[in-house]
C-alpha cells in the first residue's frame, strides 16, 4: 500500500521504481517491481487473464515510458483508470 500511496501522489502519478522505492524503504527498485507484478497478476487473474509471465500485465496497472538522456530510465505512469480505482476504493 505504501509504494501505491506514494506513486498515486507523485505529479501525474509519474515515477520510477527507484524512486517509489527510496520512498517507502526499500533498498532498491525490486520491491517495487515485485509488488507491482504481484498485483498485477492477482488483478489478471481475477478478470480472467492467464498470468504467465505476469510482467506483460503490468500494463494494465501502469504505462512505461522512457526518459530521454543518457541514463534512459523507465517511467512509470499510473494508468488513470488505476488511480480512479485506488480512489475510489479508499486507498488512496
Amino acid at each position: 500500500m505504501r509504494f501505491l500511496r506514494a506513486h498515486y501522489s507523485a505529479e501525474n502519478h509519474c515515477s520510477t521504481a527507484t524512486k517509489l522505492a527510496e520512498e517507502v524503504g526499500y533498498k532498491r527498485h525490486g520491491g517495487v517491481n515485485l509488488r507491482y507484478g504481484i498485483l498485477a497478476a492477482r488483478i489478471a487473474a481475477q478478470i480472467g487473464i492467464a498470468i504467465r509471465p505476469p510482467i506483460p500485465y503490468l500494463s494494465l496497472l501502469v504505462e512505461f515510458k522512457r526518459q530521454k538522456g543518457v541514463n534512459r530510465k523507465l517511467d512509470l505512469v499510473m494508468r488513470r483508470e488505476f488511480a480512479e480505482g485506488l480512489k475510489r476504493a479508499g486507498w488512496v
